[in-house]
């Protein structure tokens, strides 16, 4: 009987260790297709930053352009008033020497002026004295028109001055505006840039923790698929003892056809009740978290390195969290899963692998309290 539940194991962990083969050959194509996934987004996400850096050296240089577009308006606006002012003085020396002409001709046209420019001129010496002195009055009214004339020019000069300077300054104001609504543009762009490379990095670490949990999985079944391997090992020598002693201790045991031995099927867990809970009959193998690809963290979340005395168990059977008293083991929390731990399958946590090496694969009775 014990010789046929160690074949039954090993043709159980052979079947799982094929599983688990083909676990690990599925597994690199597909973190090979993430990798590739991942380096593509990654690619995504170097271009954006790039559009994002030329998207910001476009705005600074808008933003220069609007201050120096300001500066030109702030200056054009200060020659304007400093125009306005000379056209006021200018108009200002205008009125001014036009009231003094015609105070003059209003003195002129008195009866005492007239008399007295009348008796300058009468008053001559001479024909040359006379021209000479009608010379200087004509001069001095000739000055005085002239300089209103010119003053006058200046004037309109100034007008057309102002004109072109309104008209640059309404220019510079356009393009302010023209190049403050290209900022803002440029500046919304960035924001989008920056929400769409913000979700590429959060698609970045999907893909990342999907990835390392991937390769977890993947060496969790390697260090499965090794565990296996030498439970397998274990169980063929034990088989090939367990024949030879046969052999040495009777030649009638030989002879006597399997099939006439009534064996209980092990694959079924034998769950009688008693006072002190249920009892089933079971098949033990031993694991440690110090195995590479494992961790020390139990599916229901105990860590092994604080409370080792745990085994993992199929759900189905026994409860996950109950407490289960195994014969050659000791007490211990169901508190963990595998794989290939189904139906009256426990397999037993130890602090070394030299433990779970000395432990092998034992038939035990697991009583849940």
């Amino acid at each position: 009987m014990k010789v046929k539940g160690v074949v039954v194991v090993k043709v159980k962990g052979l079947s799982i260790t094929l599983f688990s083969i083909i676990a690990l050959a599925v597994s690199p194509v597909v973190s090979l297709a993430a990798n590739d996934k991942e380096a593509s987004v990654k690619k995504e996400s170097v271009e954006i930053s790039s559009k994002i850096d030329k998207a910001l050296d476009s705005v600074n240089v808008k933003y220069q352009e609007v201050e120096t577009l300001k500066s030109e308006v702030s200056a054009t606006e200060k020659t304007i008033k400093e125009t306005q002012n000379k056209i006021e003085k200018t108009e200002a020396s205008i009125a001014k020497r036009t009231e003094v002409m015609a105070e003059r001709m209003q003195h002129m046209q008195s009866n005492s002026a007239s008399f007295s420019l009348m008796d300058s001129l009468l008053s001559a010496e001479n024909m040359s004295d006379f021209f000479n002195r009608a010379y200087a009055v004509t001069v001095l009214q000739g000055a005085e028109k002239s300089k209103v004339d010119s003053l006058a020019e200046d004037k309109l000069k100034l007008e057309e001055m102002k004109t072109d300077l309104e008209a640059s300054k309404t220019t510079l104001t356009e393009k302010q505006q023209t190049m403050t609504q290209e900022a803002a543009s440029l500046e919304s762009d960035v924001a989008s840039l920056k929400t769409e490379l913000s979700n590429n990095q959060a698609v970045l670490d999907k893909l990342a923790n999907d990835r390392i949990a991937e390769e977890s999985k993947a060496k969790k079944a390697a260090a499965e698929a090794a565990n296996r391997k030498t439970i397998e090992k274990e169980a063929s020598e034990a088989v090939k003892k367990e024949k030879e002693k046969e052999t040495q201790e009777s030649v009638v045991v030989d002879e006597t056809p399997a099939e006439t031995t009534p064996t209980p099927p092990v694959n079924e867990p034998n769950i009688p009740e008693s006072s002190g809970g249920t009892v089933m009959n079971m098949v033990a193998t031993g694991y440690s978290y110090k195995q590479p690809g494992l961790s020390y963290f139990t599916a229901t979340g105990i860590d092994l390195r604080e409370n080792s005395r745990v085994i993992a168990v199929d759900r189905n059977v026994i409860p996950l969290g109950s407490v289960v008293e195994v014969s050659g083991y000791g007490y211990a929390i169901a508190g963990d899963t595998g794989g290939d731990i189904v139906g009256n399958r426990i397999d037993c946590h130890f602090n070394s692998i030299e433990e779970c090496t000395q432990w092998g694969v034992k038939n035990v009775t697991v009583t849940v309290k």
